[in-house]
């Protein structure tokens, strides 16, 4: 379903007196506008339905607005197969970008919000930003040229960080948490080495928005996307809006504090932060105590996999840990759905499983009982798809559900 946006004719036209001839038909032609936009792409059919309007008044108003070029028409099927309609696409592209520690991902969009392409890659850990921003722009160019588009096509980009990011300056709230963006302007970086206007967000925040627009979020107005991966995040979509608090922090459940005065140190500075024992760096340590070197993750789940008993206790335990902090979460915001994604979501119900049994043990049961416990859908490309939304926004497409409160 494609996005709302503003729709030429739809706002700012002269208004003739009401009532006359020339006054219905605008209002029509905003009825049949708007519905697409809601919508996407409906027949003619479906476009009466939606907008009340006879079908004889819809295939007058279609062909009108095809030729004013604010509408396209297309057969569904050869020959004389049902017409789709749907809103013209403007010129240009939107650019996400995901700029984690251990990988880069881009994705590129056209401006009704159909993804174009994207593609992903791995990177050093060691990498500083300003060389993982040279790797984005070679990323670009790629994705770019495989969605058949050039760099002046882009209208603007949003870029996802593994950090808290104050909304009011743009910068990495918390340099102890990623130290590669200390002292540097991320909008900055970006504009200057991608050549386009680039906002910056915090990578569980646009995930939650990749989601709701095109993952395991949709159909629900208040949910929290857990990202669990080297760190522990969460985006809180309530009333359909994104809820980044007031300078954007909102949602670092990896910070909670579980033992404040004789847990280990975390990379934040603090002791006893629940990402220091969730996390994948924490399940691997764990796991090399008994099992000596693990090269990544991968191996913990292919050890999954093979039946291996102490790496799926290990995983079980870790759910239980997430499911105790997701259980305070859900007494305080009552959700439809808590939707886990990241890397560590990859174990499957080895680790969801205990999850929803601390929620359904210790959560308020009115709230327990209208929540439920889901695998991301987009999987490790929540983030950069979210992103592609975040800059559709950015470029005054009213994107559903981005709105931050």
């Amino acid at each position: 379903m494609a996005g709302s946006r503003n729709i030429p004719g739809v706002q700012g036209v002269p208004r003739p007196g009401p009532g006359s001839p020339r006054s219905l038909r605008q209002a029509n032609r905003r009825r049949v506008l708007s519905a697409l936009a809601r919508d996407g792409v409906l027949s003619q059919a479906d476009l009466s339905r939606a907008t009340g309007l006879a079908a004889s008044t819809v295939s007058g108003l279609v062909h009108e607005l095809a030729a004013d070029g604010e509408l396209t028409l297309e057969r569904q099927s050869a020959g004389r197969g049902t017409q789709l309609v749907r809103l013209a696409v403007p010129p240009g592209v939107v650019v996400g970008l995901d700029n984690g520690r251990q990988h880069l991902a881009v994705a590129v969009a056209d401006l009704n919000g159909e993804l174009l392409a994207d593609e992903r890659m791995r990177i050093s850990a060691g990498l500083s930003a300003v060389e993982s921003m040279a790797e984005l722009d070679r990323l670009v160019d790629r994705v770019l040229s495989a969605a058949g588009k050039q760099r002046a096509d882009v209208r603007c980009g949003a870029l996802a960080l593994p950090a808290p990011v104050d909304i009011s300056s743009g910068r990495v709230g918390s340099m102890e948490i990623e130290p590669r963006w200390s002292g540097i302007d991320p909008a900055a970086l970006a504009r200057d080495v991608l050549g386009f206007d680039v906002s910056v967000h915090n990578d569980t925040n646009v995930g939650a928005i990749g989601e709701a627009r095109r993952g395991a979020g949709r159909g629900a107005n208040h949910f929290a996307y857990i990202w669990i991966s080297e760190g522990l995040g969460a985006g809180l979509m309530l009333n359909n809006s994104l809820y980044a608090g007031v300078t954007g922090i909102a949602g670092e459940l990896g910070h909670t504090l579980q033992r404040a005065e004789t847990g280990a140190l975390c990379r934040c500075g603090n002791r006893g932060c629940l990402e220091t024992v969730v996390s994948t760096p924490a399940v691997i340590r764990l796991l090399e105590a008994q099992l000596g070197p693990i090269s990544s993750f991968d191996e913990v789940l292919e050890r999954v996999k093979a039946g291996d008993a102490l790496c799926r206790r290990v995983l079980a335990q870790t759910g239980r840990h997430i499911g105790v902090a997701v259980t305070n979460l859900v007494n305080l915001l009552n959700p439809q759905r808590v939707i886990i994604g990241g890397e560590l979501s990859t174990a499957g119900d080895v680790l969801l499983k205990p999850i929803g049994e601390m929620i359904h043990q210790y959560a308020i049961p009115s709230a327990a009982a209208r929540v439920e416990v889901v695998r991301s859908e987009l999987g490790k490309r929540s983030e950069v798809i979210g992103a592609a939304m975040m800059a559709l926004a950015d470029n005054g497409v009213r994107v559903a559900s981005v709105e931050a409160s």
